[in-house]
């Protein structure tokens, strides 16, 4: 009983914080704050995963990505150990692959795009990693693999919309001018 109170009250906090910026998105600060105060009084609960997650994105947003991936990967610490890729992980691998190809460190941005691709349940987030693998290849200097990458992501039947035409509009891009292979 004292931990399905724990846990509820944790997904309360959680709620509260969220709702800050729900109502106005100016109170980040305030929102770090609640989202601080949940992880350190209910680290152990699966509300502080979320908690830890949304820590990241805010850090993100504020361009601090040191501290980013640090609630990242504390967020990807508390998941099950069960060896299977959850969702919740392959969104963390996404986020911290951002992160990562925001510092510059596109070694490890590749290897958490990787893992979000090989992620059965987070299909609807395949173009997300294909464009952060192309980007990292382009920014890496290397705009042949970049357009392997594309040309792989727009036979991916996942792949459809406004993120299809993004692919192409990168593909065509990078390809030289005359090769249309």
């Amino acid at each position: 009983m004292w931990r399905t109170n724990r846990h509820a009250r944790a997904e309360a906090l959680l709620y509260e914080a969220m709702e800050v910026v729900q109502q106005d998105a100016s109170q980040n600060d305030q929102m770090v704050k609640a989202l601080q105060s949940l992880v350190r009084d209910y680290g152990g609960t699966p509300a502080a995963i979320q908690g830890y997650w949304n820590l990241g994105r805010l850090y993100f947003a504020r361009a601090e990505y040191v501290a980013a991936l640090e609630a990242y990967e504390q967020a990807r610490s508390r998941l099950s150990g069960d060896g299977q890729t959850t969702l919740m992980d392959a969104m963390i691998s996404l986020n911290m692959a951002y992160a990562e190809e925001a510092q510059g460190a596109c070694e490890q941005a590749l290897r958490n795009f990787e893992t979000v691709l090989k992620t059965p349940a987070a299909t609807w987030l395949r173009s997300e990693a294909y464009l952060g693998i192309g980007r990292c290849h382009e920014q890496s200097g290397v705009p042949g693999k970049a357009a392997e990458v594309y040309d792989r992501a727009l036979t991916d039947p996942e792949v459809n919309g406004p993120a299809r035409e993004l692919l192409e509009e990168r593909l065509t891009n990078v390809r030289p001018a005359g090769d249309s292979d």
